[in-house]
Parts: C-alpha cells; sequence; structure tokens
C-alpha cells in the first residue's frame, strides 16, 4: 500500500495513518465550506461580476487589491499546473503543506462561527 508521507518524517511520534485521516478530514472541512457553503451563499450574484462585491465598491484601492488578488491567484494555479506536469511528487508534497496550513489557518474562524 502506498502512503503518502503526510509528515511523517517531522512528527515522528505520530502515526503518518493519524497525519493523512486528519489531512482529509481537514480538507473536507475545507472544501465542504468552498464548494457547498459559499455558493449557497451568494446564490443571487454572477461571480464574473465583481461590482457586486461590496469591497470592490469601497474605493479603488480595494478594487486594485481584489483585482491582484485574483490575478495572484490565477498566476499560481498556473504554477501549480507547471508543477504537476514537472514533478509531480514535489508538487504535491508543497501543495499539501500548503493546503494543511490553510486549513488548520481556517478552523478558528469555523469554530467561532459555530
Amino acid at each position: 500500500m502506498l502512503l503518502i508521507d503526510a509528515g511523517a518524517g517531522v512528527l515522528t511520534g505520530v502515526s503518518s495513518h493519524l497525519l493523512v485521516a486528519t489531512h482529509t478530514f481537514l480538507e473536507m472541512l475545507h472544501y465542504g465550506v468552498w464548494v457547498v457553503a459559499m455558493p449557497l451563499v451568494s446564490l443571487r450574484s454572477a461571480p464574473w461580476r465583481l461590482d457586486n462585491v461590496p469591497l470592490y465598491r469601497r474605493s479603488s484601492a480595494w478594487r486594485a487589491a481584489i483585482i491582484t488578488a485574483l490575478s495572484v491567484g490565477g498566476v499560481a494555479m498556473l504554477v501549480l499546473w507547471a508543477g504537476f506536469l514537472a514533478d509531480y511528487p514535489l508538487t504535491r508534497n508543497i501543495y499539501f503543506t500548503v493546503a494543511m496550513l490553510h486549513v488548520l489557518a481556517e478552523v478558528p474562524f469555523l469554530l467561532r462561527a459555530l
């Protein structure tokens, strides 16, 4: 059975099975919010209409910040695709490290919302 390292080399006292299970659970929470909850909240707005975003209407500085954030996200997506094509295992490890940190950063906000 092929098992991803999942940080087992860093956390030597923790089972790699537990790390993979924890990662999977946190990813499910993360994608549940982004794929299910966020679209349900914004059913009445079209995603390409930025003028419907309240922060976008706030000022020209906010407009520039939102456009910059969307552009950086698009470039990051292209870099990830290129990385997966060039060196899949390395890019996978980088992606999952960043994804795990991102999900861990969201957990306090999710718990606060309960």
